[in-house]
């Protein structure tokens, strides 16, 4: 691995961990999700989705909380 610095990583972050130090995809599966995208008119998103393997994927969560100046006496207890 190496690092850059240059004008292209100024305000970037810095990496505090890394998730896996063995990557999900080959080089050689990243060429196939770039050949695929081209081929097919699809995005990265729906090619890596296809090739990676049953049980690893992305999921996303969404999140909802009140408001911090949230008022609940305008609620009866079944509505919260």
């Amino acid at each position: 691995m190496e690092t850059m610095h240059s004008k292209q990583t100024e305000g970037l972050k810095s990496v505090i961990s890394v998730f896996d130090s063995t990557p999900v995809l080959s080089e050689e599966m990243i060429k196939l999700c770039s050949w695929m995208r081209r081929q097919t008119f699809c995005t990265y998103y729906d090619v890596i989705h296809t090739i990676l393997p049953a049980g690893v994927g992305m999921k996303f969560v969404k999140y909802y909380n009140a408001a911090e100046n949230f008022d609940d006496k305008h609620f009866n207890p079944e509505q919260l």
